[in-house]
């Protein structure tokens, strides 16, 4: 089997290549092969599918709660009784290891014609096995693709280990045929929103205890709850993590281990979707014909390499501490501590990335673009991504390279190839990288948008440190101080400001400010001791510049969200026919972007993305400046302004960090677009789109 190289503070090597053996092998023989999956923990007898649905009807729970809903609703408690069977019925798994052959066969098959290798963490395979057999386990991986969902079942049936049952969405039900194998699979399929359904959240939750303690499998489960669109690590849902730990709460077993892994691709099977997606065009139904469909279209298409990284094992046990201390626990501070475990697993998710070759090629092409640019050279870019990659190597992390062996080099020019679509060297300029862009440049922008937040995240202290150090050289208020104090107490509003979009651990910020800053200067003072110093510090100023251009998108959605909320002057005193709809309001900000950008803003189309736009939102919200009120007309949640004085400094104090291109210009620009929508009958109209 092949192998990558591993970053400089783990032994190598540590991925090993699984596909190439199925290229030197029968897959029917395979597929077909004697399965001896190595011991998992159950707790007393393991129980069938069937008997672990029983379980969950029969048990003081489930059972009370039907009651209850019989009195306060004055039905039958067997009608009730009943609708809990059927939604058992809709939600369990039924796992049977023929169905898992038949999908090893036909990933085998299309992994082979669409991929060219599929690397694998090996090396801790046997601590994996040794915990299988001591604690459930419950496994958590990214979500950036449909490919996810059987992508660790496969690396499961192909090491013997047990196979894992997967709490999915329900969008696959409505996919005939389809459905059922996953469910067969290991499958088990959960509704997105169930609000106050109290009999739903009863089952949900005791079927998950139940499938733990007893199911004989490892639980696979996204603690981000639905595919990133963006690229970047989501806000983790805490529902299904909260039942489990509940286990563990209520002394019902001693531990439960969680296992971060991550999972990451040279390209992305939906980034086409993905980009319309956060532009705001609806997300297509899934469907078997549209899987169909999609399948002949994967025919003439090539996605490079796959990765699989583990991290390091959690316990619930210890993150609930002194919790457990006393007979009773307190539920505010359960809560905290299983919200702190989700930010912990997506943290542990983000350091064992294996970050994506183009991820960093993107990044450098989009500052490029945004400035009016269509071609770089090889030369030039080969010399940021050496750059690039001496600031991240020192943390640990490091590109993926798809072709073993070969030189830095070599491996970027092969992603081109996978990405030929976005970029080509033409074979009589081959030291040419030409920037393709299509009929819709916003769609091919945001889908560069989508590698490069794939990348963005660890030089994200890098690149706020560009941006503070810039904008105090430049900024028009003379009083602005560039002390390092200054600048440090700045770096923490801004990492606090964009904790949605950028995860990180909390309360170290100094640290991790202080370390980038210094990774830096080693890098910089690398290249003046080689006696290079012209070249060296025009090469530096172009690294900090992209840096700076690569947090940039996000400064301008938060200010476009900001500046659309001020204009629109909502308070909370208005009438509910004045309030915007949170949905509506990134609709309203985009379209308030959009008229900037190649005028006052350069040409950023990450700004656009509706998913940080929308993580804009819910941060000004954390700040206290604006607060989101129900709706008395439907389920809608809308924005109002809190405190007006607060958040007019805080719109001031974002635009210090922006690349104005005239602060006059900008604050004399029409803000017809959005006036227009204060017309209820346009609110209404945008508001049936979305």
């Amino acid at each position: 089997m092949g192998s990558i190289s591993a970053p400089p503070n783990i032994p190598a090597p540590m991925f090993q290549d699984i596909l190439s053996a199925r290229r030197r092998s029968n897959d029917f023989r395979w597929a077909s092969r004697p399965y001896n999956p190595s011991t998992y923990f159950v707790r007393g007898r393991a129980k069938e599918p069937k008997e672990l649905v029983a379980s969950v009807l029969q048990c003081a729970r489930v059972q009370a709660v039907v009651r209850e809903i019989a009195v306060k609703e004055g039905r039958d408690s067997r009608d009730v009784a009943k609708q809990a069977e059927q939604i058992l019925a809709e939600m369990a798994h039924d796992y049977h290891l023929y169905t898992v052959r038949w999908f090893g066969y036909v990933l085998s098959k299309l992994a082979k014609n669409h991929f060219s290798s599929i690397f694998v963490n090996v090396q801790k395979l046997q601590q994996i096995k040794d915990c299988f057999q001591r604690y459930p386990v419950i496994l958590l991986p990214t979500h950036r693709s449909y490919v996810d969902f059987l992508l660790l079942s496969y690396v499961c049936f192909t090491f013997d280990l047990p196979l894992p049952i997967i709490a999915a969405g329900m969008d696959f039900m409505g996919m005939m045929g389809i459905a059922e194998l996953l469910r067969k699979a290991g499958a088990f399929f959960i509704r997105r929103r169930f609000g106050a359904d109290s009999l739903y959240w009863a089952l949900i939750s005791e079927y998950v205890k139940r499938a733990v303690l007893s199911g004989c499998h490892p639980m696979e489960m996204f603690v981000e709850g639905t595919r990133s669109r963006s690229g970047k690590s989501l806000y983790p849902k805490i529902g299904l993590l909260t039942s489990i730990a509940e286990l563990v709460r209520d002394r019902e077993i001693p531990d439960v281990l969680i296992l971060p892994i991550s999972m990451s691709y040279d390209r992305t099977l939906e980034e086409t979707l993905y980009a319309r997606e956060l532009l705001g065009q609806p997300k297509p139904k899934e469907s078997t014909n549209g899987l169909i469909k999609g399948l002949r279209w994967l025919q003439s298409q090539s996605y490079g390499s796959m990765y699989v990284n583990f991290g390091e094992f959690i316990s619930v046990r210890e993150t609930l501490g002194e919790c457990l201390a006393s007979p009773y626990v307190d539920d505010a501070i359960f809560t905290k501590r299983i919200q702190k475990l989700g930010l912990n697993v997506v943290i542990e998710q983000q350091k064992n990335l294996v970050t994506p070759l183009f991820s960093v090629v993107a990044t450098i092409v989009l500052a490029k673009m945004s400035e009016g640019e269509r071609s770089i050279g090889f030369p030039k870019l080969m010399n940021q991504i050496h750059g690039f990659r001496a600031l991240i190597t020192p943390n640990g992390s490091d590109f993926g390279l798809p072709l073993t062996g070969e030189t830095l080099e070599w491996n970027v020019r092969h992603i081109l190839t996978i990405h030929s679509d976005l970029v080509v060297c033409p074979k009589n300029e081959e030291h040419i990288v030409h920037f393709q862009m299509g009929e819709d440049e916003t769609v091919d922008g945001m889908k560069f948008q989508h590698y490069a937040n794939q990348f963005v995240p660890l030089i994200v202290p890098n690149a706020l440190l560009s941006v503070l150090t810039n904008s105090a050289t430049i900024s028009d208020n003379a009083q602005r101080s560039t002390s390092e104090e200054s600048i440090l107490k700045d770096y923490a509003f801004l990492r606090e400001l964009l904790f949605d979009d950028f995860i990180y651990d909390r309360g170290n910020e100094m640290l991790e400010a202080s370390k980038a800053s210094s990774i830096f200067n080693v890098y910089l003072n690398k290249g003046r001791s080689n006696g290079h110093t012209s070249r060296w510090t025009t090469e530096t100023e172009e690294m900090s510049k992209i840096l700076r251009l690569s947090i940039e998108p996000f400064l301008i959605a938060y200010w476009g969200v900001a500046k659309t909320l001020a204009q629109l002057s909502i308070q909370e005193d208005q009438t509910e026919s004045q309030i915007v709809e949170v949905k509506l309001l990134g609709k309203m900000s985009q379209s308030y972007i959009r008229q900037l950008l190649g005028s006052h803003f350069p040409n950023h189309y990450g700004a656009l993305s509706l998913d940080t736009l929308n993580n804009a939102s819910m941060a000004f919200i954390k700040l206290g400046v604006v607060t989101k009120i129900k709706l008395d007309s439907g389920n809608s949640f809308g924005m109002v302004v809190k405190d007006s004085q607060r958040f007019a400094q805080l719109i001031i104090l974002i635009e210090n960090y922006l690349p104005l291109r005239s602060r006059s210009k900008l604050n004399a620009v029409s803000s017809s677009s959005v006036q227009d929508f204060q017309d209820l009958s346009q609110l209404l109209q945008l508001k049936a789109k979305l």
